[in-house]
């Protein structure tokens, strides 16, 4: 009965998605890449995504994704596509897999609802951007931040002199919540596009805050603004 059950849902699942977005469409889709329902269960997914999870993408249609990708009997912890039902917006999250090849690669993992003829949460669509490189990058970006802050408050220890350069400066006014928001993911290497998207706000209003919190630290640009951050614990 179960069996039935699935491949009924498996077949209704896919004459729906065939129907309305074409095969040849989906399977172009380089990027690992998946459509799953409210109720968890995978509509369909590339052969980019089934290799993260070790899959077959034909095979699991129609599963609950928690079972297939990770043995789980419940929905995980900090599910991203629980998230999307609920909240009911996009979900923009980065997250690190372990391969087969024991290397570690990192996902910039981006979820859109899909709303139904009632404007709820019918489908979730994700696709997955690797960051890997961009993640090392960042690394080594933190790690001179936190040596050039070390340095200059070492500096000052010394009573060495510090020009306006050197971001010494205490912060002109306080940040407010959503500018400190910002400056955490300036820090971590957001783009302004990525930073609108992940808060749910205009580009323009990105921008309009990141102008404000430079302001604020007297600095000019994202790097200046990123050591500072580091340096005076804003983050």
């Amino acid at each position: 009965m179960e069996e039935e059950r699935k491949n009924k849902g498996r077949e209704l699942a896919l004459d729906d998605l065939f129907s309305g977005l074409g095969g040849t469409i989906l399977e172009s889709i380089r990027a690992p890449f998946g459509i799953f329902d409210k109720d968890f269960r995978i509509l369909w997914i590339n052969r980019a995504l089934a290799r993260i999870h070790s899959c077959n993408a034909d095979s699991v249609i129609g599963d609950i994704c928690y079972r297939t990708f990770y043995g789980c009997d419940k929905v995980c912890d900090n599910c991203f596509l629980e998230e999307v039902k609920s909240q009911g917006h996009t979900v923009v999250l980065e997250r690190s897999h372990l391969f087969p090849d024991g290397k570690t690669r990192w996902g910039e993992i981006h979820a859109y609802p899909v709303r139904g003829k009632d404007r709820s949460v019918a489908a979730i669509v994700v696709i997955i951007f690797e960051t890997t490189s961009r993640v090392d990058s960042l690394a080594k970006h933190k790690q001179y931040a936190s040596l050039l802050a070390d340095k200059l408050q070492s500096r000052e220890d010394k009573g060495q002199p510090v020009t306006s350069t050197d971001q010494s400066e205490e912060v002109i006014e306080p940040l407010s919540k959503r500018e400190t928001e910002i400056l955490r993911l300036i820090v971590d290497g957001y783009t302004n596009p990525q930073i609108s998207e992940m808060l749910s706000i205009s580009g323009n209003t990105v921008k309009r805050h990141i102008s404000n919190l430079f302001l604020k630290l007297a600095v000019n640009d994202r790097t200046q603004a990123a050591v500072l951050a580091v340096r005076k614990k804003l983050i």
